[in-house]
């Protein structure tokens, strides 16, 4: 597999949950209960995330993390038993709070398949409900838009506290 694409929630940049460097979905880590999926990513290639910001109406795309892969486990007990543990040295977070609309990007990517987004808004959730393996070029993209966001190894780093 090549680095992928993953859409994770809908949520919003004013909520608690962006808060914390507790273990929880800020973590680097991946779970999931696709065998597939786990079994074709590689320790090195990264899991792009993205959530869709329902605050302000209409909404934004953003970009809030990388995942880069360090290693695979799977823990059957779970109802989500494959993990993706992420290397905590190569994987970022970035800060949601200063982040225009990820959507133009999203446009540009061919994706694996050669299937483009072509939904807008809220929508374009409904193309990404799967993973979406990057092309390399693709992969370049999010790289460079990437580079230009404030970026964090964790949370307390972007998210002041009181």
């Amino acid at each position: 597999m090549a680095d992928c694409l993953i859409y994770w929630k809908d949520c919003s940049a004013e909520r608690d949950q962006f808060d914390s460097d507790e273990p929880g979905p800020w973590n680097f880590h991946y779970h999931t209960r696709q065998k597939s999926f786990f079994d074709q990513i590689k320790k090195g290639e990264n899991i792009w995330v993205v959530v869709f910001d329902v605050q302000p109406p209409p909404g934004d795309w953003l970009l809030i993390e990388r995942i880069s892969v360090k290693e695979k486990r799977h823990i059957p007990e779970f109802g989500r038993s494959y993990q993706v543990i992420g290397d905590p040295e190569n994987s970022v977070f970035f800060d949601i709070r200063k982040q225009s609309d990820l959507a133009p990007l999203l446009h540009k990517l061919s994706f694996v398949t050669g299937k483009k987004i072509l939904a807008s808004g809220a929508k374009i959730a409904q193309s990404l409900q799967s993973i979406r393996p990057l092309t390399s070029g693709d992969s370049t993209l999010l790289q460079s838009y990437a580079q230009r966001l404030l970026k964090a190894h964790k949370l307390s780093e972007i998210i002041p506290r009181d």
